[in-house]
């Protein structure tokens, strides 16, 4: 459900827009789990005769049943505000505010950590010649501790369009020239990020069987499989964001009666904290 709603009657060139979304989805699986028997046919060296032995026993249903039930839900909502404004037809001024959050459960397990995001953005134009440019956005994540789960991360631009200024409009070369520059600090997370990844990770599994000496085995009376527990993740309390800095220079041209066009970027990523 979405809800547009100009309200310029306030604060002019002022807008915004509300989204609900409500996902479910419950896939269950009903049929007949049944199982043919198996038969192995080992020949004699001579190969002129064989013996068949049963592998396993048919196993038949008379009913059916539940195979597999998988139940997701999700509730969202997002957020939206705009403003765009010119004043005295030389300065032109936009921005936005956007504001995210989800929460869902999955197979009947509602999970309590919530997925959200806010983030705003920023343009100033000066008679369509000088932009500057801002974002800012706080995230959100619950693959980390909670002292490092939320971080703002910023981001800066700005631009000169010198085709626009007096001293070019004698020249023919260029029908439009731009210089440009931008910085940012980005975040990001495993592209499936899982819940309270900086803590130890233990995995199950069976050991080597034991029993009476008739089954091959060393004591007892009963083939008993134990259950066995192993380290597979060393926990990491300081794990903290993967972040990349980066950093651009350019320029975008448009040459000889728009015969030519040429884009030129420069640019600097240096990355941190990366996961492994």
């Amino acid at each position: 459900v979405t809800l547009t709603w100009d309200m310029g009657n306030f604060v002019r060139g002022l807008k915004s827009s509300t989204m609900i979304g409500f996902n479910v989805l419950n896939l269950t699986r009903i049929g007949k789990q049944e199982q043919y028997a198996a038969y192995i046919v080992t020949p004699n060296d001579s190969m002129t005769d064989y013996t068949i032995d049963r592998a396993w026993e048919p196993v038949s249903m008379s009913a059916q049943t539940k195979l597999y039930d998988y139940y997701f839900q999700r509730y969202s909502a997002i957020q939206h505000f705009t403003y765009d404004r010119t004043f005295n037809r030389v300065h032109d001024l936009s921005m936005s505010l956007n504001y995210y959050i989800s929460k869902f459960t999955r197979g009947r397990v509602e999970f309590p950590q919530k997925e959200q995001q806010g983030s705003w953005s920023g343009r100033y134009t000066y008679d369509g010649k000088y932009t500057a440019q801002a974002a800012l956005s706080y995230a959100g994540t619950v693959s980390l501790k909670t002292r490092n789960q939320y971080r703002l991360f910023p981001s800066f631009g700005a631009s000169w369009v010198v085709s626009e200024e007096g001293f070019m409009k004698s020249q023919k070369f260029f029908d439009f020239l731009k210089l440009r520059a931008e910085w940012g600090n980005l975040g990001y997370q495993n592209n499936t990020p899982a819940t309270g990844l900086y803590e130890e990770k233990w995995l199950g599994g069976s050991g080597t069987a034991f029993g009476p000496y008739t089954n091959n085995r060393w004591f007892g009376t009963s083939t008993e499989t134990p259950s066995t527990a192993y380290y597979n993740k060393i926990a990491n309390r300081n794990l903290n964001w993967e972040t990349r800095k980066e950093f651009s220079v350019g320029l975008d041209a448009v040459m000889l009666h728009r015969r030519l066009t040429l884009n030129a970027t420069y640019y600097n990523n240096e990355a941190s904290g990366v996961w492994t």
